[in-house]
C-alpha cells in the first residue's frame, strides 16, 4: 500500500498541537482527492519544526499528516465498441449511425452528396 503525505504550515501558534493535528486530519481527504489519491485507514499526524521538513520554506512549525491510500489495479482495457466503425464517407473510425453508416460530422454532407448525385 502507498502512503500519502501532506504538510500544512502553522500560521496560528496559539492553537494547541492537538487542535492543529485535528484540523489537518479533517482537511486531509480534500487535499488527497485534489492529488488523485483516496486515503484509507487512520491518519497519523505530527507537528515538526519547519527546518526539519523539506519543502516547508520559511515555516517555523508544520503539521505533517500521513495516511495509507487505496491501491487499484491497472485500468481495464476495453475492446472497440461494436457501434464504432469507419464512416462510409470520411473513413475515420467514429460512432456511426446504424441507419446511414455515416458519422454525425459527415451526415449533412452525405445527404447533400446524395442529392447532387440524384439530381445530375
Amino acid at each position: 500500500m502507498s502512503v500519502f503525505q501532506a504538510m500544512w504550515p502553522v500560521l496560528d501558534t496559539t492553537m494547541s498541537y492537538e487542535d492543529l493535528k485535528a484540523e489537518a486530519i479533517q482537511d486531509l481527504p480534500h487535499v488527497a482527492r485534489r492529488h488523485g489519491a483516496i486515503t484509507v485507514g487512520e491518519p497519523r499526524a505530527y507537528v515538526r519544526l519547519g527546518k526539519d521538513v523539506p519543502g516547508a520554506a520559511d515555516a517555523t512549525l508544520v503539521v505533517v499528516v500521513e495516511s495509507e491510500t487505496a491501491t487499484f489495479g491497472p485500468p481495464p482495457v476495453f475492446e472497440k465498441p461494436c457501434d464504432v466503425q469507419a464512416c462510409a464517407r470520411c473513413g475515420i473510425e467514429r460512432q456511426v449511425s446504424r441507419v446511414t453508416d455515416f458519422c454525425t460530422a459527415c451526415r449533412p454532407f452525405a445527404r447533400a452528396d446524395g442529392w447532387i448525385e440524384v439530381a445530375s
